[in-house]
């Protein structure tokens, strides 16, 4: 049985699994749907079309369906779709996708299984989280973003529109990037530079020591071409042959990048990786 104070506000057409908890002062509106064991604090407001799965917790002043930040939007018919067992913390927000005639954009704002949204994150309209994405505090995200499995961006990174993170990816705090970062790479500078690969999540993830090999491989051949082109060329050249699993991932992750490859190196030496 549901546990529903009298003091939120909850239109007729939401949708309530079992054992879910809405607090005092939220309102939810519109066609929503909020599954099992789903713990909501008080002053979240949720605005349909919003579907959730089960086992999240939202906490307070939490913002859901809320129009974008996005000039052109007129309403659209599509969908945020959160999944099981992510926690969104104070002040998120997750805003409502946008209507584009362009097949490449996700058509709904989507959120994954098992991601944590600290305090200040935002999550853009038509941006999509995979699977164990995690944003620190005050995360900026611009418009139709892609975050794959197990991403960690550290507080206060800025991220810029139609950007793609790969997987296993580890973005340091205070980064700017406005380019695509393939996947296990670590950027840890200001101007958004990859320097390293993200050896200690690729453990923590379960991946061989040769994977890790070659994961550090595929790094040394992203800093000699510094091109998006010429890397694909060296990877597929190299390791045609391999059982990696790491190859096929970065070549799929590398074959949709529209904004190009994030550069590599240290400090200030690339402005112009840059917005």
């Amino acid at each position: 049985m549901s546990n529903i104070s009298p003091q939120a506000i909850i239109s007729s057409e939401v949708k309530i699994g079992k054992n879910v908890t809405i607090s005092p002062f939220c309102i939810i509106e519109g066609d929503v749907t909020i599954g099992d064991n789903t713990f909501i604090y008080p002053y979240v407001h949720i605005k349909g079309p919003v579907i959730i799965g089960q086992n999240n917790t939202i906490f307070n002043n939490v913002t859901i369906g809320l129009a974008p930040q996005d000039m052109s939007y007129t309403g659209s018919p599509n969908c945020i779709i959160i999944g099981d067992d992510n926690i969104l913390r104070e002040n998120v927000t997750v805003h409502a996708p946008v209507l584009y005639d362009d097949p490449t954009i996700s058509i709904n704002t989507e959120i994954g299984n098992n991601c944590l949204l600290m305090v200040n994150s935002h999550v853009s309209h038509n941006t999509v989280l995979k699977n164990g994405v995690i944003f620190a505090n005050g995360v900026l995200v611009g418009g139709c973003c892609t975050f794959y499995d197990n991403v960690f961006i550290s507080g206060g990174v800025l991220i810029h529109q139609h950007v793609r993170i790969g997987s296993n990816v580890i973005i340091s705090g205070g980064s700017r990037v406005g380019r695509d970062v393939p996947p296990f790479m670590l950027v840890s500078s200001f101007y958004g530079l990859i320097s390293g690969v993200n050896s200690i999540g690729l453990r923590r993830a379960n991946f061989s020591i040769e994977d890790r090999q070659i994961a550090k491989d595929l790094f040394r051949i992203f800093k000699e071409t510094n091109s998006l082109n010429p890397a694909k060329e060296a990877i597929q050249n190299q390791y045609s042959n391999t059982d990696s699993k790491v190859v096929p991932i970065t070549l799929e992750f590398l074959k949709y990048c529209k904004r190009g490859i994030s550069e590599f190196g240290e400090g200030q030496d690339a402005k112009n990786s840059l917005f």
